[in-house]
């Protein structure tokens, strides 16, 4: 009768931190799954901070930017180890696209490179490790990741390389007309409300968040005066978490 393989031989093993290998034994869940929830919950309470200290009453648009794209790389690190290389390799020769090419072609380009990058990616994962790679790899921030990166291509392509009037109603209100910062740039893309596991949100939106202007944007267009309201309030977001 062959001897049964060691229970860390697969259950336990990870590309990412080892630190909770313990909870991952005493509950009988391989790591890698234990490590991707306890950044989601990290995150949630996270939020919580970011809202309360890091308002943008209280701070700048720049830390705010540098806080949330600073504890997106650690989680992407502490879930997938030595992997989260591909989502920043991705995120910089995007970058690198978005201010050096014209304005005409971004879109396409950022769109090669992102979903050419990606698939291969993908390849790699059936014919080469013929899908040993772990539950929750590498692969789906990379995919949120693509999916904001060529996005933001068209959105910014739409608000430089298109006439107002080519657009539609959706497409100018979010059209890109000044394309973003490095800074600004990696937030959007790496930003740890969003790089585990998404959604992928429009560059505009996530702006406005940091910045403070989305509830005020919602309430401008639902005609907040025809509500009853007399000022603009501060709805709290603490039920519907």
């Amino acid at each position: 009768m062959a001897a049964e393989p060691p229970p860390s031989s697969l259950s336990y093993r990870t590309t990412g931190s080892t630190c909770l290998h313990p909870l991952s034994q005493l509950l009988g869940i391989p790591l890698d799954q234990v490590n991707f929830v306890a950044c989601q919950l990290f995150a949630l309470f996270a939020a919580f901070w970011f809202r309360i200290y890091l308002s943008p009453g209280k701070t700048s648009s720049d830390v705010r930017h540098a806080v949330a794209t600073i504890f997106g790389i650690y989680f992407v690190i502490f879930c997938f180890g030595w992997y989260s290389v591909h989502l920043f390799v991705l995120v910089l020769m995007c970058y690198a696209i978005m201010v050096t090419a014209s304005v005409s072609n971004i879109h396409r380009y950022s769109f090669f490179v992102a979903m050419g990058y990606l698939t291969i990616c993908h390849i790699s994962r059936i014919y080469i490790f013929h899908y040993g790679i772990l539950t929750t790899d590498f692969s789906g921030p990379l995919m949120i990741v693509t999916q904001k990166i060529t996005t933001l291509a068209f959105q910014v392509h739409d608000g430089l390389g298109r006439r107002a009037e080519d657009l539609s109603a959706a497409q100018h209100r979010l059209a890109v007309k000044v394309k973003p910062s490095f800074l600004e740039y990696l937030s959007y893309l790496l930003n740890f409300m969003s790089v585990i596991a998404g959604p992928c949100n429009n560059f505009k939106d996530y702006i406005a968040f940091i910045e403070g202007r989305h509830t005020h944007m919602k309430l401008l267009d639902m005609n907040w005066k025809q509500k009853g309201f007399h000022s603009l309030p501060e709805p709290s977001p603490t039920v519907s978490v």
